[in-house]
């Protein structure tokens, strides 16, 4: 079970304290293969278990498919972030030498504090697997591997109102072309293969540690037709943190109940960026600034560390939305939307974490909805809504509405996405300039949620 990944923190915190300049890539995700004209409509889902991208199952894939050029957030990136650690504190030592004395202390101070933080984060990830081994997290990985695949195919029935189905019978390698052929003939156009979840817990250690539950996977689009993949992405979900206690107590029940929240999320995530298209990795600057669907009531002031709180006068509160789906690019109406719903979902929230979903409403006919059972007084609520909709007869919708702007520490390795270039797969960090949780963040953490207070 893994922890802090001092590498690749290393590298976040020397692009935070420089300023990393480059610049931001859109993941490009092209329309499914069964949307293509004379496509079979269907789509195949395989839900296989984690892998590691050294090993032969990760280097598995047709000619001209991703293979296994796919660097997967973990092993990969861990080494470049040590590489370039490493490299950083060359030059840093080459310039020290050159400087003179003053210099050379100053770097063996740094190298000081560095090896403290590698122990520290050494110390982290033991706790972490002691708790992993506890709980059982194994067992509960194993019961996640089939789950997820079936949580893909519920959300793209609800969600996208296409055909899809988990193919339990498939070979080892699901780029084997005679299975691919075999699928097309079975009426499925696109075939979606999810590796994971993979769980793990993570610390930062400490005499009061607490523990997140963190939970990846890596998910390929299929083209049935070649069995090229089409596109490539990770996705990340991690649940509020618990004492080792609260994870492990009741026969670990918290572990399976999380793990099955965050599986959910994961499957969610991957339908809406493979099915739904409703990735939006560079959405507009608006004031106050929104990802995905504009919020009106009630409407959060802008504050210098984020939305500033507001308090409705009710404990049945009237919740209402821009009724207008939009472009992610430009802001403006989006032309050509028809049949367009509304999907709610309202979480209490405790310490600082959507503690609860309270309320979800799927398919809204209307713009606004009113709270029908009295929420708690004097209590945090945050918020989330979206619109479906279809352009040219096809499943689309927004992202998740949420603020721009972070409230609070975030983990450098939640920050990534994968991209297609040509027949490579490249995995893009979100540096930060990009820490922003319209385009980078899966989880709807409750940093990211408009909310409100009841009277």
């Amino acid at each position: 079970m893994s922890a802090m990944r001092p590498g690749r923190h290393a590298v976040f915190a020397l692009c935070l304290l420089a300023g990393c300049a480059t610049t931001p890539r859109v993941p490009v995700v092209p329309p499914p293969p069964h949307e293509q004209a004379g496509a079979p409509v269907g789509i195949a889902i395989v839900a296989l278990r984690w892998f590691d991208p050294g090993t032969p199952a990760g280097s598995k894939g047709t000619p001209g498919s991703v293979a296994g050029a796919v660097a997967l957030t973990g092993a990969a990136g861990a080494a470049g972030g040590a590489a370039a650690a490493g490299a950083a504190g060359a030059s840093l030592g080459a310039m020290a030498a050159a400087a003179g004395p003053g210099a050379l202390a100053a770097v063996a101070f740094m190298g000081a504090g560095a090896a403290w933080l590698g122990l520290m984060a050494s110390v982290a990830n033991d706790m972490a697997a002691q708790v992993g081994r506890d709980a059982g997290l194994a067992a509960v990985e194993e019961a996640a591997h089939e789950s997820i695949g079936l949580f893909l195919d519920e959300h793209i029935g609800i969600a996208g109102g296409t055909r899809a189905a988990l193919i339990r019978d498939g070979p080892g390698d699901p780029y084997d072309p005679a299975f691919v052929r075999a699928l097309r003939e079975r009426g499925y156009g696109s075939l979606i293969v999810v590796h994971g979840p993979k769980l793990d817990f993570f610390t930062f250690a400490g005499p009061d540690a607490v523990y997140f539950l963190d939970a990846r996977a890596h998910a390929r689009l299929v083209d049935t037709a070649d069995g090229r993949v089409v596109a490539a992405r990770n996705v990340f979900a991690q649940r509020r943190p618990r004492p080792q206690a609260e994870w492990t107590r009741d026969d670990a029940r918290s572990a399976r109940v999380e793990a099955e929240a965050a599986t959910r999320t994961l499957a969610e995530r991957i339908a809406d960026t493979f099915v739904l298209q409703a990735f939006n990795a560079a959405p507009p600057y608006r004031n106050p600034p929104s990802c995905g669907v504009e919020h009106r009531e009630p409407r959060s002031g802008r504050g210098f560390s984020g939305p500033a709180m507001q308090r409705v006068d009710s404990l049945t509160p009237r919740l209402a939305w821009d009724p207008v789906p939009r472009a992610p690019e430009s802001g403006a109406a989006l032309a050509g939307a028809t049949d367009v719903r509304y999907d709610l979902r309202l979480w209490r929230i405790r310490e600082g974490h959507a503690d609860e979903l309270i309320v979800e409403r799927i398919g809204l006919a209307e713009p606004v909805h009113r709270i029908d059972a009295p929420l708690a007084p004097g209590a945090t609520y945050g918020w989330s809504v979206r619109a479906r909709y279809r352009v040219q007869g096809r499943p689309r919708a927004a992202q998740w509405s949420r603020t721009e702007a972070i409230r609070g520490p975030m983990r450098a390795d939640q920050f990534a996405y994968v991209v297609l270039d040509g027949a490579v797969a490249q995995e893009i960090p979100c540096g930060h300039e990009r820490l922003l949780s319209c385009g980078c963040v899966d989880s709807t953490a409750a940093a990211f949620l408009w909310q409100f207070t009841t009277p």
